[in-house]
């Protein structure tokens, strides 16, 4: 058997048997959003079940298989997303991030997923915040996969990252009908963006964007760079 079959087996397991706890779990507290979490947990499930099912079926042509790997990876992300929510203590493992490397990662995935508006990039070489690399990559993320779907396949987004006294400030902006006129699903990850900042010391502001549409304001706590490695 293959490593690629042999994890994805791994995964459908161990995805089987997440999809059972929640059954008799009841929604916790806490409003809309958290109880939409709760619900989406089964269906979450189902999908990386089935994607890793799919993905095990011999023969299947290798651009199959990649898609199948992209649908199970953002699958993936969603869920650990949906437990983060779910979970309001998650682990928050701050460290000293240079949020340009984060940011330029974000758009380096955005483009390889088959986005086609044209994101712009904005940023000095290195900016500093002191925040869990992985909950901030997830929020710029979500801004990102906002923007484009705003923007459409023709758009244009324009991320700025820079320094603004104690703080890091992500700024994204697009061109697209502005909120409360985007397509369906464009949005969604909002909530858990704020969330996120407020759990790394930060703050999410909306506004009118110059280019037309939506402009979405991420403050992080700013940090001076880390001490050079010598060797």
């Amino acid at each position: 058997m293959c490593a690629r079959q042999s994890a994805n087996r791994q995964t459908l397991s161990r995805t089987a048997q997440g999809a059972q706890a929640p059954s008799g779990v009841p929604p916790p507290e806490g409003g809309t959003l958290l109880r939409t979490c709760h619900d989406m947990r089964q269906p979450i499930a189902t999908i990386l079940m089935l994607a890793t099912a799919a993905s095990l079926e011999p023969g299947a042509p290798p651009r199959v298989q990649q898609y199948l790997d992209e649908i199970t990876g953002q699958a993936t992300w969603i869920s650990d997303m949906v437990h983060t929510m779910l979970h309001h203590a998650p682990t928050v493992e701050p460290e000293v991030v240079n949020v340009i490397d984060v940011t330029k990662r974000v758009v380096a995935v955005a483009a390889a997923s088959g986005v086609t508006a044209v994101i712009e990039l904005l940023a000095a070489p290195s900016v500093f915040a002191f925040v869990d690399r992985v909950l901030v990559g997830r929020a710029i993320a979500n801004l990102v996969d906002n923007a484009t779907r705003a923007a459409g396949p023709d758009g244009h987004v324009r991320l700025s990252v820079r320094s603004r006294g104690p703080a890091v400030v992500v700024i994204v902006e697009d061109d697209g009908p502005g909120f409360g006129e985007a397509p369906c699903g464009t949005g969604l990850g909002l909530s858990m963006t704020a969330f996120v900042a407020s759990t790394c010391g930060g703050q999410l502001a909306l506004k009118a964007s110059e280019l037309g549409g939506g402009k979405v304001t991420l403050t992080l706590p700013r940090t001076p760079p880390p001490p050079a490695t010598t060797s």
